[in-house]
């Protein structure tokens, strides 16, 4: 679930709250096999979807408008979730609750979807098809200059 642990840690590097305030988990993980070939020896095994649940409790929401964060967050979903706009997800949920005038419990509830890919290792704790994998990233080659003809 590295996409609701990157997001956490972007969060707690705003430092608009303390790290102790701040608790992360997935809710509702569910995974739909895919089984791509990527090529190098790598697939896309299949694709995790799930919900991120953030909390901070006694947010300063008057030296940090909750508005600002969520701005963060948004801004952090554009640059770093390309499956979001593809697969149409819904936008983050928030709740917010006042507990006075200068703090608030937040909540936040993302729906992310990952694509969890294996690659090939003799040593890998994983058998497919009588080979075995890893979980890592699979290389990808990307041409970079090439030649059309008609």
């Amino acid at each position: 679930m590295k996409k609701l642990q990157a997001i956490t840690d972007y969060l707690l590097n705003l430092n608009m709250v303390a790290a102790e305030n701040i608790d992360a988990w997935a809710e509702n993980a569910r995974f739909v096999g895919v089984a791509k070939d990527m090529g190098n020896d790598g697939m896309v095994l299949f694709r995790l979807h799930y919900t991120a649940a953030i909390v901070i409790e006694r947010f300063p929401h008057q030296e940090h408008p909750a508005e600002l964060l969520f701005g963060h967050v948004i801004a952090w979903l554009m640059d770093n979730d390309d499956l979001r706009e593809e697969l149409a997800l819904d936008p983050p949920e928030t709740d917010i609750d006042i507990l006075d005038n200068q703090t608030a419990d937040l909540e936040i509830n993302i729906d992310f979807v990952e694509d969890v890919e294996i690659i090939q290792d003799a040593a890998g704790p994983l058998r497919l098809n009588g080979e075995r994998y890893r979980l890592a990233p699979v290389r990808i080659d990307y041409a970079l200059e090439g030649e059309v003809t008609t």
